[in-house]
C-alpha cells in the first residue's frame, strides 16, 4: 500500500468466505457513513456498479488521503481473506462478516472469525443480512448469539432500511439510506 491510514483512522475490513452475502453493498454504506475510501479487492469489481459515490475506489497502491477511513471489500474467498488478513493485520482495526441465515454462511463466519480472532486488538462483527419472513430468519440472531457469544446492538428495518444511530464493534452509524433488506447487527 502506498499509504497508510493516520493513527486515528478506521481501517475495516468486509469478509465474507462468498459471494452473494451483501458484502459491497456493505462496504459502500461503511465507507459513505464513515466518509471512506473504498479499496476493491473483489476480482468482479462489483463497487463500480454503484454510481454516483461519495466514496472514492483506490488500488491497493493508490495513496489513501490523510486522515481518511478505508473500508475493503474483501475477495469472496476465504483463503485470500486470510492472505490479507495476514498482510493487513498491523492495519485492520475492524471486520464485519457479513452473512445469510444458512449453515454455510455460519460455518463460514465462524472459520472468519477464528482467523480475525487472533489479531489483538481487533474488533470483530457480523452482519445477518437478507432476513425475511422465513423460520431460518427467525431463527438467525439466536443461532448468532448462542454460537458466538454475540449480542444484538442495533437493527437494520426492512426496505428501504436506514442506518439509524447504530452503535457497533466501534463503528458509529449514524443515518443513510440502505438498501439490504432487515439487518441485524450483533457485535463481539
Amino acid at each position: 500500500m502506498a499509504a497508510m491510514p493516520t493513527q486515528n483512522s478506521k481501517f475495516v475490513m468486509v469478509a465474507s468466505g462468498k459471494g452473494g452475502v451483501g458484502k459491497t453493498t456493505t462496504t459502500v454504506h461503511l465507507a459513505y457513513l464513515l466518509d471512506g475510501v473504498i479499496i476493491d479487492l473483489d476480482p468482479k469489481k462489483s463497487t463500480r456498479y454503484f454510481k454516483g459515490l461519495r466514496s472514492p475506489v483506490l488500488d491497493l497502491k493508490d495513496p489513501i488521503p490523510e486522515g481518511k477511513n478505508v473500508v475493503i471489500d474483501a475477495p469472496p474467498s476465504a483463503e485470500l481473506v486470510e492472505q490479507y488478513a495476514r498482510k493487513y493485520r498491523e492495519l485492520l482495526t475492524h471486520v464485519v462478516i457479513p452473512l445469510q441465515p444458512t449453515a454455510e454462511d455460519y460455518a463460514l463466519a465462524r472459520h472468519l472469525y477464528g482467523i480475525f480472532s487472533g489479531i489483538p486488538g481487533l474488533k470483530v462483527g457480523v452482519l445477518l443480512n437478507f432476513l425475511g419472513p422465513d423460520r431460518d430468519s427467525k431463527l438467525a440472531p439466536t443461532i448468532v448469539k448462542e454460537d458466538f457469544g454475540w449480542n444484538l446492538v442495533g437493527e437494520i428495518s426492512y426496505r428501504p432500511a436506514v442506518f439509524r444511530n447504530v452503535r457497533t464493534s466501534g463503528l458509529s452509524l449514524d443515518s443513510v439510506d440502505c438498501y439490504v433488506p432487515a439487518s441485524v447487527w450483533v457485535n463481539a
